[in-house]
C-alpha cells in the first residue's frame, strides 16, 4: 500500500561504528595505586550500584583506599580512612560500602562510606580488642554482621540493623577460641554461616537472624593443621541448599565438608589433594554461571583446581594449572558473567586464566611481568574487566600497592547509519529520520536516544524511523545495545542530515 501513496527520496546518510568491551585476558601497563604500602591487608572489590571497583590496603599505620570509575583503567588519589591494619570490605549492592580494620588492643573498627567508595565517615569502635576482622552485609535482614578474632583468639560479632550508623554489644560465639574465620551466607536458608578453626579442631555455627544470634558451636573435624586457613561458600545458582567448608589436615591434605541446610549439619571430610605446605591460603567459591564448585590451591604438584557438580557434595579429579608456583593462589567470580578467574605468581610474572564452565576447563593462562613482589597476587576481582592488586618491594624498603587490568574486549561491532527521507503524501508530506544499524549476535534489544537522551525506541528491530523533522535541520541520535549478561553497550552516535 505505502508504495501506492509514497515517494521515497533520500536526501543524506550518516555512518558511524564502535566496538565495546567483552571478555578478554589482555593486561595493560601496571599502574601504581599508592608508594609506601605494606606486604598485607589489601583488600578489593566491585560496587554493584555504581561499578566502582575499590581497594583498601594498610601501609603500616594508615588504611588507605582508593576507587576506579572506569573499570580499572586509572584510580583515584589514595586517601587515609582510618589507622590500623587487616583492612576489609563489605558491600550491600546498593551503593554503601564498609570497612573493617583493627588496632589491635585498642580494638576493631568500622567506616562507612556511603558515595561508593568515594569518602568515607570517621571510624567507629564497635569491639574493645581485634588480630582481624570481616564485614558482611545479609540482604535478607538488612543487617551488616563484623565478625573478628581478639586478640585472645575468642571469636566474637556485632551487627547492625540502622545501615551502620550503630553496632551491638559484642557477642562471644561460644566458649572455644579461633582463627582464620570464613562467614558466607546460604541464598537458600538465609542462614549466616561460620566455620573457624583453634588449634586442631573445626567449628562452625551459624545465625538465622541477622547476626543477632549464633547456634551453639559444632565440630566438623579434629584433624586441622596449626596452620590452616578455613573458608565456606554456598552456591548462589541451585534452588537446593548447598555449601562447602576447607581445611587443610595434619598430613597436609586439604580436606572439605558438605552442608545441606545452610550451615545446621555438615556430611563427613573428605579429601581433596595434597597441598604443598600447611601454611597454604586454599582458594575456594562457587561460580554463578553454572552454580559449581570450585577449588583451587598450591600443591606438591603445583597449582591444582577441582570442581564440583553436586553442589560440594564430589569433587572432580584435581587438574594442573601450572606445574611451578612460587607461592599461592587467588581465586575470584566475575560478578557480571560469573566466570571463574584464577592466577597465581612465578618467577618474576603474575599467571592469570578463566573458566566459562565452572572449572571444568581453563583458558590458556597470560602473564605479564612485575618488579620485585613481595607476596602472592593479593586479590583480584572482575567484572568484564579484570584487575589484579599486589604489593611489590623496591629497594630501600620501598614497597607499592600496584595493579594491572584485562580490558572485556567485545567481539562484534556496532555500525549505525542515518538517512533523512521526504516522504510525499496525497495530502502531507512528511520528513523521516531512519537510523539503521547491523545486527549484534550477543544483543538482546537495541536502544535509541536523542541528544537530549530521550529513550526514543527499544527492540529487537534494527531500523528506528522519527517522524515529523524539518528538512536540512541537523538531528543526533545514539545507539547501543544490551549484550548477554544485560549490559548496555555502546553508544554510537550518528548525525543527519
Amino acid at each position: 500500500m505505502l508504495k501506492n501513496f509514497f515517494l521515497l527520496f533520500v536526501l543524506l546518510i550518516s555512518c558511524a561504528s564502535y566496538r565495546g568491551y567483552a571478555d578478554g585476558l589482555n593486561f595493560q601497563t601496571t599502574i601504581t595505586l599508592s608508594n609506601g604500602g605494606s606486604n598485607g591487608g589489601i583488600s578489593v572489590g566491585f560496587e554493584p550500584a555504581s561499578k566502582n571497583i575499590i581497594c583498601v590496603w594498610n601501609d603500616g599505620t594508615s588504611i588507605l583506599a582508593v576507587y576506579s570509575t572506569d573499570g580499572g583503567a586509572t584510580f583515584s588519589t589514595p586517601i587515609v580512612i582510618g589507622e590500623g591494619s587487616n583492612a576489609n570490605i563489605g558491600f550491600d549492592g546498593a551503593g554503601k560500602v564498609f570497612v573493617t580494620f583493627n588496632r589491635g588492643a585498642l580494638g576493631v573498627f568500622v567506616t562507612l562510606s556511603t558515595d561508593s567508595g568515594i569518602t568515607y565517615s570517621t571510624p567507629i569502635k564497635i569491639g574493645s580488642d581485634a588480630n582481624s576482622s570481616q564485614i558482611f552485609f545479609d540482604s535478607h535482614s538488612g543487617h551488616w554482621i563484623a565478625i573478628w578474632t581478639t586478640q585472645g583468639f575468642i571469636m566474637q560479632s556485632s551487627y547492625s540493623a540502622d545501615g551502620g550508623l550503630t553496632f551491638s554489644t559484642p557477642i562471644n560465639l561460644g566458649a572455644n577460641g579461633g582463627i582464620y574465620p570464613g562467614f558466607a551466607f546460604d541464598p537458600v536458608t538465609h542462614n549466616g554461616a561460620i566455620a573457624w578453626r583453634n588449634s586442631a579442631t573445626v567449628y562452625t555455627a551459624y545465625t538465622t537472624d541477622g547476626g543477632v544470634t549464633f547456634s551453639t558451636p559444632v565440630v566438623i573435624a579434629t584433624n586441622a593443621t596449626h596452620d590452616s586457613v578455613v573458608k565456606i561458600a554456598f552456591d548462589p545458582v541451585s534452588a537446593a541448599s548447598n555449601g562447602v567448608v576447607i581445611w587443610v589436615n595434619t598430613s597436609n591434605i586439604l580436606q572439605s565438608a558438605h552442608t545441606s541446610d545452610g550451615g545446621v549439619t555438615y556430611g563427613t571430610a573428605k579429601n581433596i589433594f595434597q597441598v604443598i605446605t600447611a601454611g597454604v591460603d586454599p582458594q575456594l567459591g562457587f561460580d554463578s554461571a553454572v552454580g559449581n564448585a570450585i577449588i583451587l590451591s598450591s600443591s606438591v604438584v603445583g597449582i591444582q583446581e577441582t570442581y564440583s557438580t553436586d553442589g560440594g557434595v564430589t569433587f572432580s579429579t584435581p587438574i594442573v594449572l601450572s606445574s611451578i608456583v612460587d607461592g599461592n593462589s587467588a581465586l575470584a567470580f566475575d560478578i557480571i558473567t560469573g566466570y571463574a578467574y584464577a592466577s597465581w605468581y612465578v618467577s618474576g610474572s603474575i599467571f592469570v586464566t578463566f573458566s566459562t564452565d565452572g572449572g571444568v576447563t581453563f583458558a590458556t593462562p597470560v602473564s605479564f611481568g612485575i618488579t620485585n613482589p613481595s607476596e602472592k597476587p593479593a586479590d583480584i576481582v572482575s567484572a568484564l574487566n579484570t584487575v589484579v592488586v599486589w604489593p611489590s618491594t623496591f629497594g630501600g624498603g620501598d614497597t607499592r600497592i600496584q595493579a594491572a587490568v584485562s580490558f572485556f574486549v567485545e567481539p562484534y561491532s556496532l555500525s549505525v547509519f542515518g538517512k533523512q527521507q521526504l516522504i510525499k503524501g496525497l495530502f502531507q508530506n512528511d520528513i523521516v529520520n531512519a537510523i539503521s544499524w547491523n545486527s549484534i549476535p550477543t544483543a538482546q534489544m537495541y536502544k535509541v536516544r536523542d541528544a537530549n537522551n530521550n529513550l526514543l525506541f527499544q527492540g529487537d528491530a534494527q531500523i528506528f524511523y522519527d517522524h515529523g523533522k524539518k528538512q536540512g535541520q541537523n538531528y543526533t541520535y545514539f545507539v547501543s545495545w544490551i549484550d548477554q549478561f544485560s549490559q548496555e553497550v555502546g553508544p554510537v552516535s550518528v548525525t543527519v542530515p
